[in-house]
């Protein structure tokens, strides 16, 4: 999962260096890097579930999963709208971060990339030494 999130991490990198003038290409780099992190983080979300929910409780694990995952992303969209706007119209009327023309897009990449790195923190310092179900278990299938 780890590595995943660091690929995901430089999809966001990426793309708030993207630019008008190089997107052809930046955004070419974003979307390999976003793919293989999107393959491997579907696919860990899943085994998280398998490693550390009893099985009695998957199938709610599942749906609860599904639900926030839903939830999250749209009252996301509701609250970043607002600053995406904001961003958008300041860039519009010629306001520049360090001398550089700054793009709603890149602003929000960085956001991204910077709570992406907070999530790796987590799975590593956190998740990380959380004790498996699927230990517990197997262990019990040995005796």
């Amino acid at each position: 999962m780890t590595f995943c999130l660091c690929f995901l991490a430089l999809s966001y990198l990426v793309m708030s260096f993207t630019t008008p003038t190089n997107g052809k290409y930046t955004y070419f780099i974003y979307v390999a890097f976003e793919g293989v992190s999107a393959a491997g983080i579907t696919s860990a979300i899943l085994n998280f579930i398998y490693d550390y929910v009893s099985y009695e409780n998957r199938t709610s694990a599942l749906a609860l999963n599904g639900a926030i995952s839903g939830l999250t992303g749209f009252l996301t969209t509701l609250a970043i709208t607002p600053l995406f706007n904001h961003v958008q119209s300041v860039q519009q009327s010629g306001g520049k971060f360090l001398g550089l023309n700054i793009y709603a897009q890149q602003f929000l990449s960085v956001v991204a990339f910077v709570l992406t790195i907070v999530l790796i923190l987590y799975n590593v310092l956190v998740i990380g030494k959380i004790k498996r179900n699927a230990d517990k278990e197997t262990a019990s299938l040995d005796n």
